[in-house]
């Protein structure tokens, strides 16, 4: 019998793209992620104030909402928790860079992911996270 996997970092992924969200929940679950996901800012806040989030990954383009004030809310919130954003990076004002930890391109931002979540998680750890919510191996 196949001993149970440990169960990794929680993602919040949070966009207005349901099956941009599905897709990356498949993907960061393959790669041994626990991953939430919010279709609005508003979902998303309420997600990441009441989950164990160990890290959010954030598309510039959301419904509603702009994605640096979703971000800012994050950091006020608690500001331990690292944030990816996907954009447009030469759009992205100084502000907005300011409130994230890290910026991949919207285009191709998947091929990215799970590097970048990777070196903000391993950074984190660094400074604070338990190892039990390391990146998974």
């Amino acid at each position: 019998m196949r001993e149970p996997r440990e169960k990794g970092p929680t993602v919040l992924c949070i966009g207005s793209d349901a099956l941009a969200l599905h897709f990356t929940r498949l993907m960061l679950s393959k790669q041994g992620y626990h991953v939430l996901t919010a279709v609005s800012g508003n979902t998303g806040l309420d997600m990441f104030a009441a989950e164990t989030v160990h890290a959010v990954v954030l598309d510039q383009s959301l419904d509603g909402w702009e994605a640096p004030l979703v971000a800012g809310q994050m950091r006020r919130q608690r500001s331990d928790i690292p944030i990816i954003m996907l954009a447009d990076e030469a759009a992205l004002s100084p502000d907005a860079r300011a409130v994230v930890d890290k910026v991949i391109p919207e285009s191709n931002g998947h091929e990215f992911l799970t590097g970048a979540l990777e070196e903000v998680l391993q950074r984190k750890r660094g400074r604070d996270l338990p190892g039990d919510a390391a990146p998974p191996a």
